[in-house]
């Protein structure tokens, strides 16, 4: 404990030293992490208010993931522009769990949204429920994603 006390004393001397371990001390959990840029070609089944039928359809989103700030924007559904904002509430090094921001309430109801995203496979799942006065209405979809 001695020696190391020692080493710590002389090399915390130097002030490049100092830096560059503040520097790494501030680094997050995951060092590349940073801002991805994912195409992700969806499946979805989902069943619309008022409705007992489900039904399939192929969908293609554009995502913008930032793991230092914990936020994905939805940029793109199709051809159709969008920002809508997520939170990352957990995450692993391969692994991301995030909720839509907004629960987005308005005079017909309510609209919850979740994602999951495997980093290694580049596999994404997600989850819309919405409860409105037409009815209940759910859309899952999942799908493989791929770098811009």
């Amino acid at each position: 404990m001695i020696r190391f006390k020692k080493f710590l004393r002389t090399k915390f001397k130097t002030k490049s030293f100092f830096f560059s371990f503040l520097l790494i001390l501030t680094f997050p959990e995951n060092v590349s992490a940073g801002i991805l840029n994912l195409n992700c070609n969806a499946k979805s089944h989902y069943k619309n208010e008022n409705s007992e039928i489900w039904n399939n359809t192929n969908y293609q989103y554009e995502f913008e993931i930032n793991q230092r700030t914990k936020k994905i924007v939805l940029k793109k559904v199709d051809e159709t522009i969008y920002d809508f904002p997520f939170t990352i509430t957990n995450q692993t090094e391969n692994h991301i769990i995030a909720i839509l921001d907004v629960i987005y309430p308005n005079q017909e109801g309510i609209l919850f949204t979740a994602l999951t995203l495997d980093l290694n496979s580049q596999n994404i799942t997600g989850v819309n429920t919405m409860n409105t006065t037409k009815g209940i209405a759910f859309d899952n979809f999942y799908g493989k994603c791929f770098q811009i």
